[in-house]
């Protein structure tokens, strides 16, 4: 068995290998071989391993040599990619994204394909939020709660919460009958206080003139 020493012949990243008489598939690197061997004088194109590059990734591999691992990306259960490139065969988990989900979502994206936005939440700091889940990486804007700041904070006592949520009532918070009791108790406090003060005074005469010293 002879093999031409030029695997010139490129279709669709394959290249191809003539032997007499017949057609032998070539995954050298550049499409040199050994005229004897078929040995791939540099190395085997992605994807395909052995002396003459005939031998296939196993599943679970890829790149050249087959040494890279589809474990080591960010692939969307099962974890399995093309045996050339690396890329995931079922996409990317969320947060990640590129071919072999090797980049995590750029500032301001989250969740599956990067495609959502961390500004559609209220997070305090407007676009920064987790990529994953898109949680906000701090505090929510006044008004806002939840793991994603998409509830909207209310106090009252008859509301529903916003997105149906309810928040409960901080110990702090005073509902308008709260604060009305507390201001007709302050003033009554404040008209007894007056009061008191008037009597003390007209008790120690302070208020009455006292006429001159007759010397005559």
């Amino acid at each position: 068995m002879v093999y031409l020493q030029k695997c010139c012949l490129l279709l669709n990243l394959v290249y191809l290998s003539l032997i007499t008489g017949d057609q032998f598939t070539c995954h050298c690197n550049d499409g040199d071989c050994n005229q004897l061997t078929g040995a791939c004088s540099n190395g085997c194109l992605p994807g395909w391993s052995g002396q003459s590059c005939q031998t296939e990734c196993p599943d679970g591999s890829y790149g050249y040599n087959c040494s890279g691992i589809c474990d080591n990306r960010h692939c969307l259960a099962p974890s399995s990619c093309d045996k050339i490139t690396g890329a995931c065969d079922n996409g990317c988990l969320p947060g990640w994204r590129l071919h072999n989900c090797s980049q995590e979502c750029v500032i301001g994206f989250y969740g599956e394909r990067c495609s959502l936005r961390c500004d559609d939440r209220n997070c305090r700091n407007y676009c920064k939020c987790d990529a994953v889940y898109g949680s906000c990486n701090g505090s929510c804007l006044p008004g806002y709660v939840g793991l994603d700041c998409r509830h909207r904070e209310y106090y009252g006592e008859n509301d529903d919460g916003g997105e149906g949520t309810t928040t409960p009532r901080p110990s702090w918070w005073m509902t308008s009958t709260d604060a009305a009791k507390i201001g007709i108790f302050g003033g009554v406090m404040l008209i007894v206080i007056i009061c008191g003060i008037a009597l003390e005074i007209h008790a120690k005469g302070i208020w009455c003139i006292q006429p001159p010293e007759n010397k005559a």
